[in-house]
Protein backbone atom coordinates (compact mmCIF):
# COMPACT_ATOMS: atom_id res chain seq x y z
CA UNK A 1 0.00 0.00 0.00
CA UNK A 2 2.81 2.90 0.79
CA UNK A 3 4.19 1.72 -2.25
CA UNK A 4 1.22 2.09 -4.25
CA UNK A 5 1.14 5.93 -2.50
CA UNK A 6 4.44 6.93 -3.54
CA UNK A 7 3.98 6.25 -6.41
CA UNK A 8 0.62 8.19 -7.01
CA UNK A 9 1.97 10.87 -5.31
CA UNK A 10 5.42 11.05 -7.49
CA UNK A 11 2.99 10.94 -10.94
CA UNK A 12 0.67 13.77 -9.11
CA UNK A 13 4.03 15.73 -8.41
CA UNK A 14 5.39 14.77 -12.00
CA UNK A 15 2.02 16.42 -13.55
CA UNK A 16 2.24 19.37 -11.90
CA UNK A 17 5.39 20.33 -12.44
CA UNK A 18 4.66 19.54 -15.85
CA UNK A 19 1.35 21.74 -15.67
CA UNK A 20 3.76 24.46 -14.34
CA UNK A 21 6.28 24.39 -16.89
CA UNK A 22 3.64 24.39 -19.78
CA UNK A 23 1.84 27.11 -18.58
CA UNK A 24 4.81 29.10 -17.72
CA UNK A 25 6.49 28.88 -21.03
CA UNK A 26 3.53 30.63 -23.15
CA UNK A 27 1.82 33.95 -23.53
CA UNK A 28 -1.06 33.83 -21.10
CA UNK A 29 -4.52 33.34 -22.37
CA UNK A 30 -6.42 36.10 -21.14
CA UNK A 31 -4.22 39.28 -22.32
CA UNK A 32 -5.64 42.10 -22.13
CA UNK A 33 -6.52 43.56 -25.66
CA UNK A 34 -4.71 45.98 -27.22
CA UNK A 35 -7.72 47.19 -29.05
CA UNK A 36 -9.89 49.13 -26.61
CA UNK A 37 -12.50 51.65 -26.32
CA UNK A 38 -11.01 55.40 -26.05
CA UNK A 39 -7.42 53.78 -26.59
CA UNK A 40 -5.65 54.51 -29.83
CA UNK A 41 -6.16 51.94 -32.16
CA UNK A 42 -3.31 50.29 -33.64
CA UNK A 43 -1.36 52.00 -36.53
CA UNK A 44 -1.17 50.05 -39.64
CA UNK A 45 0.07 50.28 -43.48
CA UNK A 46 -1.55 47.91 -45.88
CA UNK A 47 -1.82 47.48 -49.59
CA UNK A 48 -5.17 48.18 -51.40
CA UNK A 49 -6.62 45.44 -53.16
CA UNK A 50 -6.50 47.39 -56.67
CA UNK A 51 -3.46 49.47 -56.20
CA UNK A 52 -1.82 51.43 -53.68
CA UNK A 53 -1.57 51.35 -49.91
CA UNK A 54 -3.33 53.14 -46.93
CA UNK A 55 -2.57 53.63 -43.69
CA UNK A 56 -4.40 54.51 -40.25
CA UNK A 57 -2.55 57.70 -39.73
CA UNK A 58 -3.29 58.80 -43.81
CA UNK A 59 -7.08 58.50 -42.24
CA UNK A 60 -6.53 60.80 -39.37
CA UNK A 61 -9.70 63.89 -39.45
CA UNK A 62 -12.24 60.92 -40.39
CA UNK A 63 -14.19 58.49 -38.67
CA UNK A 64 -12.72 55.02 -39.89
CA UNK A 65 -14.39 51.56 -39.98
CA UNK A 66 -12.28 48.75 -40.45
CA UNK A 67 -14.19 45.39 -41.08
CA UNK A 68 -11.89 42.47 -40.70
CA UNK A 69 -13.36 39.18 -43.32
CA UNK A 70 -12.20 36.29 -45.11
CA UNK A 71 -14.32 35.41 -48.15
CA UNK A 72 -15.36 31.93 -46.94
CA UNK A 73 -16.83 33.58 -44.24
CA UNK A 74 -20.46 33.04 -44.06
CA UNK A 75 -21.24 35.73 -41.27
CA UNK A 76 -18.67 38.39 -43.46
CA UNK A 77 -20.95 38.32 -45.77
CA UNK A 78 -24.19 38.63 -43.69
CA UNK A 79 -22.32 41.64 -42.30
CA UNK A 80 -21.51 42.93 -45.74
CA UNK A 81 -25.56 43.11 -46.68
CA UNK A 82 -25.85 45.08 -43.56
CA UNK A 83 -23.28 47.67 -43.90
CA UNK A 84 -24.32 48.03 -47.84
CA UNK A 85 -27.93 48.73 -46.38
CA UNK A 86 -26.70 50.72 -43.56
CA UNK A 87 -24.02 52.71 -45.72
CA UNK A 88 -26.62 53.20 -48.22
CA UNK A 89 -29.03 54.70 -45.73
CA UNK A 90 -26.67 56.83 -44.04
CA UNK A 91 -25.15 58.21 -47.34
CA UNK A 92 -28.62 59.58 -48.56
CA UNK A 93 -28.76 62.06 -45.60
CA UNK A 94 -25.16 63.47 -46.01
CA UNK A 95 -23.75 62.33 -42.59
CA UNK A 96 -20.87 59.98 -43.59
CA UNK A 97 -18.49 62.59 -45.55
CA UNK A 98 -16.25 62.35 -42.72
CA UNK A 99 -16.81 58.65 -42.53
CA UNK A 100 -14.46 55.84 -44.32
CA UNK A 101 -15.14 52.06 -44.54
CA UNK A 102 -12.70 50.05 -45.18
CA UNK A 103 -12.62 46.01 -45.45
CA UNK A 104 -9.87 43.83 -44.79
CA UNK A 105 -9.09 40.60 -46.06
CA UNK A 106 -7.56 38.17 -43.46
CA UNK A 107 -4.26 36.14 -45.65
CA UNK A 108 -6.34 35.66 -48.93
CA UNK A 109 -4.77 35.67 -52.07
CA UNK A 110 -5.36 38.97 -54.20
CA UNK A 111 -7.10 37.62 -57.24
CA UNK A 112 -9.49 35.32 -54.84
CA UNK A 113 -10.15 38.72 -52.80
CA UNK A 114 -10.54 40.28 -56.66
CA UNK A 115 -13.15 38.05 -57.38
CA UNK A 116 -15.45 38.19 -54.07
CA UNK A 117 -15.54 42.03 -54.57
CA UNK A 118 -16.87 42.04 -58.20
CA UNK A 119 -19.00 38.73 -57.60
CA UNK A 120 -21.01 40.72 -54.20
CA UNK A 121 -20.49 44.51 -55.71
CA UNK A 122 -18.70 45.70 -52.58
CA UNK A 123 -18.24 49.28 -53.12
CA UNK A 124 -15.72 50.24 -50.29
CA UNK A 125 -11.89 49.97 -50.32
CA UNK A 126 -10.50 46.32 -49.46
CA UNK A 127 -7.04 46.14 -47.54
CA UNK A 128 -5.37 42.76 -47.80
CA UNK A 129 -3.30 41.82 -45.05
CA UNK A 130 -1.70 38.83 -46.17
CA UNK A 131 0.71 38.10 -43.30
CA UNK A 132 -1.91 39.05 -40.48
CA UNK A 133 -0.13 41.73 -38.80
CA UNK A 134 -3.17 43.91 -39.30
CA UNK A 135 -5.52 40.86 -37.50
CA UNK A 136 -2.99 40.31 -35.44
CA UNK A 137 -2.43 43.95 -33.98
CA UNK A 138 -6.37 44.32 -33.96
CA UNK A 139 -6.76 41.16 -31.51
CA UNK A 140 -9.35 39.76 -34.03
CA UNK A 141 -10.11 36.18 -33.25
CA UNK A 142 -13.15 35.79 -34.63
CA UNK A 143 -14.63 36.93 -37.92
CA UNK A 144 -16.51 39.66 -39.28
CA UNK A 145 -14.70 41.69 -37.20
CA UNK A 146 -15.64 45.16 -37.12
CA UNK A 147 -13.65 48.39 -35.68
CA UNK A 148 -14.57 51.82 -35.73
CA UNK A 149 -12.11 54.93 -35.18
CA UNK A 150 -12.78 58.16 -34.38
CA UNK A 151 -10.87 61.28 -36.14
CA UNK A 152 -7.72 60.97 -33.77
CA UNK A 153 -7.39 57.26 -33.87
CA UNK A 154 -9.25 56.40 -30.83
CA UNK A 155 -11.69 53.29 -30.76
CA UNK A 156 -14.45 54.04 -30.12
CA UNK A 157 -17.05 50.30 -30.91
CA UNK A 158 -15.84 47.27 -31.38
CA UNK A 159 -17.71 43.80 -32.34
CA UNK A 160 -16.67 40.34 -33.55
CA UNK A 161 -19.16 38.32 -35.18
CA UNK A 162 -22.42 39.17 -36.83
CA UNK A 163 -24.64 41.22 -34.93
CA UNK A 164 -28.00 41.15 -36.53
CA UNK A 165 -28.63 44.85 -35.19
CA UNK A 166 -25.26 46.26 -36.56
CA UNK A 167 -26.94 48.61 -38.25
CA UNK A 168 -28.48 50.25 -35.02
CA UNK A 169 -25.43 49.85 -32.90
CA UNK A 170 -23.19 51.33 -35.64
CA UNK A 171 -25.52 54.27 -35.77
CA UNK A 172 -25.49 54.73 -32.11
CA UNK A 173 -21.93 54.00 -31.72
CA UNK A 174 -21.37 57.09 -33.67
CA UNK A 175 -24.58 59.10 -32.99
CA UNK A 176 -23.15 59.34 -29.95
CA UNK A 177 -19.73 60.27 -30.88
CA UNK A 178 -20.53 62.45 -33.62
CA UNK A 179 -23.51 63.99 -31.91
CA UNK A 180 -26.09 62.95 -34.49
CA UNK A 181 -29.55 62.93 -34.35
CA UNK A 182 -31.44 60.38 -33.81
CA UNK A 183 -33.22 58.33 -37.03
CA UNK A 184 -35.10 55.35 -37.64
CA UNK A 185 -33.73 53.31 -40.03
CA UNK A 186 -35.20 52.03 -43.21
Amino acid sequence: MTRSRIIIGAFLLASAALQVYVHASREPLFRESPVRFGKAAPSFQGDLLDHGTVSLDSLRGNVVILDFFATWCGPCRAEFAALEKWWKAQSETGLLENVSLYAINMGEPRELVRRFRDKHALRWPIVLDPDLKIADAYDVDALPTLVVCDERGRVIYKNQGFSPSLERELTAALTVHLGWKERALP
